[in-house]
């Protein structure tokens, strides 16, 4: 009997049509997509043309258009990036997509990360520093309040004489000649806090106490203090592989004013050209840190924590350094991070999400899949340096050398608390490494979210000489 019902229905089944499935229309967007270098935008509207159809005869259904540096010894055909001859280039690319049905979307930067020479030194990417200097009671300060950025260069090309280069670096000529990673010019900084530390807990900002000549106006009280001057420096990195007419100083990432600015460079380029069938902009992407030191500061780094996370981080400039309790060291360090995870998702990614949603395109930042392994540091992740003494004694021990901050540094990991990060990290850069590197303290029963309510009501409580 159960044959006999097996077999009848096998017989039904072949009695009934055939059902096919219903698979949806075939789109653009479904097919895959791939980068399109143009090294140099050497390009001719033939050449573009006929590459196009064979991407279309291949089954693509779009492409990314990423400008690079050009060959050397053909630059004689290069053309500038956003010029009126590349824009030409690139409206023929948009008219050639729609008659191809190929979907194109832009890099918003020839190279990588965001940056060029519209740039300004003060939307460009910046980095922390500091001095150290120690007091007793009735001592004055004679040491000047200063710290001298040193010089470097880092090309991929030709090195060049930084001595004969003009800063900003975008005024000067032939920079595919030198296809520069980073590089920093000799100069003071600009002194943004000079706070004082006593050993009986008490603590003064000093700031307003420095004439503009570097002299600190001010007698120590009783006790021992201890002085942190914070000084602002850039952090010298360039666009990576930009092509002619791209070279530049990256932007600060942590700042709104920043991608506000550098974006309007492109509403002045774009505003009299027709890229309507423009799909989206990507971005290619958020890699500040792969080069000597990492850009950690903004101009207002120290009001937006306050807003943020409900205390004055100048109250506690040891910890951020390294220098102070462990467990304090690691919550601040954890506040401060989380800061700038803020940032770069609220001044960079946002505004530029927002930018391109007005304009009806698409976004599509290049996730990156976490931080490199660190290198090791010396205990308590500061760059080696020395402190400089004070008072009296200030002069004894030879030049006092200062000590670019270790942030958003940390100790080398063990192995086992190497994870994977979160996507949320991921999504906004590598600036993940800081909060990527949580795990030691997690393990340790520490909270490191941020949200420490005890820890930031003793600290929002602390007082001021």
């Amino acid at each position: 009997m159960k044959k006999t019902f097996i077999f009848l229905i096998l017989l039904v089944s072949q009695a009934l049509p055939a059902q096919q499935p219903a698979w949806p229309e075939l789109i653009g967007e479904n097919k895959p997509w791939t980068r399109w270098w143009w090294p140099g935008s050497i390009v001719t509207k033939p050449g573009l043309t006929a590459a196009m159809e064979k991407y279309r005869d291949a089954g693509l259904g779009g492409l990314e258009i990423a400008v690079i540096y050009g060959v050397k010894g053909q630059e004689d055909k290069f053309i500038n990036y956003l010029s009126p001859r590349w824009m030409d280039m690139f409206t023929h690319v948009l008219a050639e997509g729609e008659r191809l049905g190929l979907g194109i979307d832009l890099a918003n930067a020839s190279g990588w990360p965001f940056g060029g020479p519209w740039v300004k030194p003060a939307d460009a990417c910046k980095n922390i520093n500091y001095r150290i200097w120690t007091l007793s009671g009735g001592d004055s300060l004679k040491e000047k309040i200063e710290f001298i950025q040193q010089p470097l260069v880092r090309p991929v090309g030709e090195r060049p004489d930084i001595t004969r280069l003009k800063d900003p670096i975008a005024e000067n000529d032939n920079l595919q000649l030198y296809a520069l990673d980073q590089i920093r010019f000799e100069k003071p900084l600009p002194l943004i806090a000079l706070m004082a530390y006593s050993d009986s807990g008490r603590i003064a900002d000093l700031t307003g106490n420095v004439t503009p000549e570097g002299k600190l106006v001010w007698t120590a009280p009783p006790g021992k203090w201890t002085l942190y001057g914070v000084f602002q420096g850039w952090h010298g990195k360039m666009v990576e592989r930009a092509g002619p007419g791209g070279e530049g100083d990256v932007i600060d990432h942590f700042s709104g004013p920043a991608i506000d600015n550098y974006l309007k460079h492109f509403d002045s380029i774009f505003k009299d050209y027709d890229i309507r069938s423009l799909r989206g902009y990507f971005n290619d992407s958020y890699e500040v840190d792969d080069a000597s030191g990492q850009a950690d500061w903004t101009n207002d780094l120290f009001s937006e924590f306050i807003l943020r996370r409900g205390y004055d981080l100048r109250d506690h400039l040891p910890a951020l350094f390294q220098k102070d309790e462990t467990e304090k060291n690691e919550r601040v360090l954890s506040d401060y991070r989380q800061t700038i995870s803020d940032l770069i998702l609220e001044k960079f990614t946002t505004r530029w999400t927002e930018w391109a949603h007005r304009q009806g395109k698409t976004v599509l930042p290049v996730l990156r899949q976490g931080p490199r392994r660190p290198r090791r540091r010396r205990p308590g992740g500061l760059p080696r340096g020395t402190s400089a003494g004070g008072g009296e004694t200030a002069g004894e021990g030879g030049r006092a050398r200062g000590n670019r901050a270790p942030l958003p540094g940390g100790r080398r990991i063990r192995r086992s608390a190497r994870r994977r990060p979160s996507a949320r990290v991921r999504a906004v850069g590598r600036c993940g490494q800081t909060d990527f590197r949580r795990g030691r303290a997690r393990r340790r029963g520490h909270r490191t979210d941020g949200s420490v309510r005890r820890f930031r009501h003793q600290a929002a409580q602390g007082r001021r000489g």
